[in-house]
């Protein structure tokens, strides 16, 4: 299946993350996916879908959230365990370039948490998290049945 990734759209307030990262995060999830086969194309005018990405937040700590998990001793081990956290969302939409029919469209999270992960070193390791997040969601087995 022939497709395009459009340019990556970054609505974030500190524009921290690449968009070109971003964008080929994406490719190389899609050139991987093994079910699928994706060809990818220079511009839309070749593709059969347009993948669009809108990147609306980016966020790093140095301190974990809580996760929202049951059991005491999970809960404390959580709460002890100091990690660094990112979280990456993005507006995904997945379009017929044919028809312009929108066939996938979704507010998709990527979390992490690594010791140690800096600020910047995040970034990568995110971006790359996000792009399996899209491919397990949008064109999983699960999904398409």
């Amino acid at each position: 299946m022939k497709v395009y990734v459009a340019e990556v759209k970054d609505s974030t307030k500190e524009h921290e993350v690449d968009p070109k990262l971003v964008k080929s995060e994406i490719e190389e999830a899609l050139k991987n996916r093994k079910s699928i086969t994706f060809e990818l194309t220079p511009d839309a005018m070749g593709a059969m879908i347009l993948v669009s990405i809108d990147v609306d937040e980016f966020y790093w700590t140095n301190h974990d959230p809580v996760d929202q998990i049951s059991g005491a001793a999970t809960i404390a081990y959580d709460i002890a365990t100091v990690e660094d956290y990112a979280r990456l969302q993005a507006n995904i939409t997945v379009t017929d370039v044919k028809t312009q029919k929108e066939l996938w469209k979704k507010h998709v999270m990527a979390t992490i948490t690594k010791k140690p992960m800096s600020r910047k070193d995040s970034i990568p390791l995110i971006a790359n998290t996000l792009a399996k997040v899209f491919i397990k969601e949008c064109f999983s087995k699960r999904r398409s049945r």
